[in-house]
């Protein structure tokens, strides 16, 4: 007999509070079990949005940089064409 024949076997036979009991315990560890892990999955969710928040600020943020850097670097060329500008109206005089 094989592990599985003899455990039905013994249930059959087995008086029924103690089946009861067995059955219940079984599923009460199992529901405890399915407990902790959806408590688990909800933390893990709450981990997962903030850093999605998160990235998303931070990319929002290195945007907001990218665009002061180009105006700045608009600025700077403006500023060296003017002065190029005015050295050659110098060197002209």
């Amino acid at each position: 007999m094989s592990f599985n024949s003899e455990t039905w076997e013994w249930f059959k036979t087995a008086p029924l509070p103690v089946v009861l009991s067995i059955c219940l315990t079984s599923f009460g560890f199992l529901g405890s079990y399915a407990w902790s892990i959806d408590g688990e999955v909800k933390e893990q969710k709450a981990v997962v949005a903030v850093a999605a928040e998160k990235a998303k600020d931070a990319a929002d943020a290195t945007r907001r940089i990218e665009e002061k850097v180009d105006k700045l670097l608009e600025i700077v060329i403006i500023h060296q064409a003017e002065d190029k500008a005015a050295k050659a109206k110098k060197e002209k005089k």
